[in-house]
Formats: C-alpha cells, structure tokens, sequence
C-alpha cells in the first residue's frame, strides 16, 4: 500500500480529506508556533525568577558591605558585615597597642563574624538553588 497523498486518509470520509488539506497549512503553522510560544513562557517565567533572586542578592550586597555613609565619601560604610569586620579590625588594632588590655585571643570574636557571614552567603545559595531545583519543561 502506498502512503502519498490522498491514499493515507482512505480511512476517513471523502469530505474530510479535502477538510484536512484545507487545513494543512494552518495546522503547520500551529505546529511550528506553538512550540515557539511555550518556550517563550517558559523563558519570561525563568527570568521574573532570575528577577527576584537579583534583587535577593542586591539585598546579600547590603547586608554584607552595607551602605556608603554619603555620596561625598563612599568608602566610609555604614551597618552591614563589612562594617563589623572593620570594627572587629579596630579593636584588635587598639589592643595591640595597650598590651596590658589586650586578650591575646581574637579567634572567638573572628569565627562568629565569619559564622553570620556564612549564614547570610547559606541563605542566598538555598534561594538561588530553588532557581535550579525546578524541572523546567524541555522544549
């Protein structure tokens, strides 16, 4: 048995035949747009996503490197992990320099730093991982 042209439809009545080649075109059309359009959904949701974790991470920014106290000096920080660790170097700076108060041991006070910092930076991954723990349809 042949399968070209009209022979593939014997099956179906003479009058949808001429239906389906009327159709034909269209039905190409969908087939190659359709397709298209998902993946064109499926991108503008991966990038509100993308969207939210920037502004996440914007957020990490501030949260570890605080804000510029002003325009007129941005390297003077106000608030956030930097300014800690800056205060943190302060103190043992003004330690050494009376040896009489100085503990001598600024590990403690250096691993809870590192430690809040750490959970900050824990808590932008598990964002971020949620971004890459969904199935995204393959198109």
């Amino acid at each position: 048995m042949r399968w070209s042209g009209c022979t593939c439809y014997h099956w179906l009545p003479p009058d949808w035949s001429h239906r389906l080649h009327a159709a034909s075109p269209w039905l190409l059309f969908l087939a190659a747009l359709l397709p298209a359009a998902v993946a064109a959904l499926n991108g503008l949701r991966f990038q509100s996503e993308c969207r939210r974790l920037a502004e996440r991470s914007a957020t990490l920014r501030v949260i570890l490197g605080g804000r510029p106290a002003a325009p007129a000096n941005p390297r003077q920080i106000t608030g956030g992990r930097g300014r800690q660790a800056m205060d943190l170097g302060q103190r043992i700076a003004a330690a050494h320099a009376d040896p009489a108060t100085d503990p001598g041991a600024w590990s403690l006070d250096t691993l809870l730093l590192a430690e809040r910092i750490a959970e900050d930076c824990t808590r932008e991954v598990a964002e971020w991982s949620v971004l890459y723990a969904k199935e995204l349809p393959e198109t």
